[in-house]
């Protein structure tokens, strides 16, 4: 479905509630759920359901990820506060609503969803890729992508310089927590 398509419906969606006289709570409750707040710690699925994050265990990450880049040879990744906030909002996306897939519950695709989380501070890029997880280590966890071909070379490609990591840990959920990671290469 197009954007076009998708912003008529909750628009026509919005219009009809407005009409009948109730809140509509579409909008605000998918804004909620797709984009937590940066520097967030917690945030509520639309079910009632909460979820928490953990700022040390995506420092965990990231030092697991250079161990992996460095014993590969490659330059070290650095976190980035956009990437970082895409890879919260999917991670929450995924737990939320029970899935694990790289498109969002609205169908987008990674460029996309950088596009709506960016301030402008990325402006041009080379190489976007993605890793999801449901393992409880970050060092497990990066076990599991680098035994993976595509996994491990998103995970170790030369290009790539950001990264960002969401981490969402859920109740009654398929897993207990969803790790997003997304991985950047600037234009030269």
């Amino acid at each position: 479905m197009t954007t076009r398509k998708v912003l008529y419906r909750l628009v026509l969606t919005v219009a009809c509630c407005a009409a009948a006289g109730l809140v509509c709570p579409v909008s605000a409750q998918k804004a909620r759920d797709a984009f937590p707040p940066p520097g967030s710690s917690t945030g509520s699925c639309r079910d009632g359901r909460s979820w928490t994050t953990s700022e040390p265990q995506h420092a965990q990450m990231l030092v697991a990820l250079n161990a992996a880049r460095a014993e590969a040879r490659r330059a070290p990744l650095t976190r980035h506060s956009i990437l970082d906030r895409m890879a919260l909002a999917h991670a929450a996306d995924m737990a939320c609503r029970n899935y694990l897939g790289h498109r969002n519950s609205a169908g987008d695709r990674l460029p996309e969803r950088l596009a709506r989380v960016n301030d402008g501070s990325i402006a041009a890029w080379q190489r976007l890729a993605e890793v999801l997880g449901t393992s409880v280590a970050p060092e497990r966890q990066v076990e599991r992508w680098l035994g993976s071909r595509s996994h491990r070379r998103a995970v170790l490609q030369p290009q790539h310089e950001l990264a960002g990591i969401g981490l969402v840990r859920i109740v009654g959920s398929k897993y207990d927590q969803y790790w997003a990671v997304e991985f950047l290469g600037a234009q030269p």
